[in-house]
């Protein structure tokens, strides 16, 4: 690549940053300017520009604040998320083990109905009637399955055949059954734990037994409460992301004040810069000698003083191509001028050869001329010739 070239490039690069540089400093006019009482200026461009200077610079703060808030609020609320979603997994872990207690509770409990005074046992039976109800369909349905059983191992092929399937229904009976059981106990002893007579005086184990379910329902109280704490301040979250326009989509309403943000920044930059421009065009009396505006003014001047040397040591290295594009051209056309030159003097001797000889054959067309004669007796025969040939 030719260095010349490459200088171009260097000095073309300097150009680009010196027009920044004069850009950024007329910037920074503007914004200071922008930052003078308006009823120091009279030009009415200027001061519309001054006005809009001011309106960019107080959208800009508001902007940013709301995405910050619109930030914090999504932290928070996946915060929130998490802590609901840890309360739930307790509440659900504390439900299983009070249903656990509730169950042991009842079992203990009704394996105890006849130890009471008979006023506490009639209450007790009206309690764990269900319970009783259901032991007994269990109990029923497991002498049933063994009944099966026997006449499976006893009886004979086709008793065998025929029993097979409803084993099958007979043992998923038993499941159900035994799981319905073990609710109506829960069930049970969870209303014994909440009925008066938890209260009363009876079997000391019994109420040591019950201790774990009032301590798990208090948990389970103060989990709920916190829960609703919890869904209170999600939804006054959720209330206020709605009013800053992020309800249904945040990283969309972001990305949209990011461009709108973005987009006053540019203008904001740009309106600085025609600002500090109108300045230099028309400057005002009051801020010729304020030291700020003669330091962006002077360092403008600078860059743009160094731009043009730039722009004209450009133009030298560009003329001195152009120059030596022109002479190798010439040469070019020199040599191409050499060369007809020579292709003109051969075809110049061709053609005197060409002409000299066609004036050689002229020369023996003249001579054969006088020996043919005259064209009309040439096919003429003489009489004494014709008589001989007709003999």
């Amino acid at each position: 690549m030719d260095p010349r070239k490459r200088v171009i490039t260097e000095l073309n690069r300097r150009i680009a940053e010196r027009g920044v540089e004069v850009s950024t400093q007329l910037e920074r006019l503007g914004d200071y300017l922008a930052n003078q009482a308006e009823d120091s200026f009279s030009d009415p461009s200027f001061l519309e520009l001054h006005r809009h200077v001011k309106e960019l610079r107080r959208r800009l703060p508001a902007s940013r604040q709301q995405v910050r808030r619109i930030m914090q609020c999504m932290e928070k609320n996946a915060d929130l998320e998490e802590r609901i979603k840890a309360a739930a997994e307790q509440y659900v872990e504390l439900q299983n083990a009070t249903e656990s207690v509730c169950e042991e509770i009842g079992r203990a409990a009704y394996a105890s109905l006849g130890d009471g005074p008979a006023e506490q046992k009639e209450q007790l039976d009206q309690l764990f009637a269900k319970v009783a109800r259901q032991e007994k369909e269990l109990q029923a349905l497991v002498e049933d399955q063994d009944r099966n059983r026997t006449t499976m191992r006893t009886g004979n092929l086709l008793k065998i055949i025929g029993e097979a399937g409803r084993s099958f229904f007979i043992r998923s009976a038993v499941n159900f059954k035994r799981k319905a059981v073990s609710r109506a106990y829960a069930e049970a002893g969870r209303q014994l734990c909440e009925s008066p007579l938890a209260e009363e005086p009876g079997d000391a184990s019994l109420r040591s037994r019950m201790a774990p379910y009032y301590d798990n329902k208090k948990k389970l109280e103060e989990l709920a409460s916190e829960t609703e704490q919890l869904r209170k301040q999600q939804s006054e979250l959720r209330e206020e992301l709605k009013e800053l326009g992020a309800e249904k989509s945040y990283q969309r309403k972001l990305r949209e004040i990011e461009r709108q943000i973005q987009k006053t920044e540019t203008d904001l930059q740009e309106s600085c810069r025609k600002l500090g421009e109108l300045f230099r065009a028309s400057p005002v009396r009051s801020y010729v000698t304020d030291p700020e505006v003669k330091k962006r003014l002077a360092l403008a001047a600078q860059a743009e003083k160094a731009s043009e040397g730039y722009r004209k040591q450009v133009g030298r290295i560009e003329a001195a191509i152009q120059i030596d594009a022109l002479d190798s051209q010439a040469r070019a056309m020199q040599d191409k001028i050499e060369k007809l030159t020579r292709e003109i003097r051969s075809r110049q001797q061709e053609v005197r050869a060409l002409e000299k000889r066609i004036r050689e054959g002229e020369d023996k067309k003249e001579a054969l001329l006088k020996i043919r004669g005259s064209e009309q007796t040439l096919l003429e025969l003489e009489e004494g010739e014709e008589e001989e040939n007709d003999s």
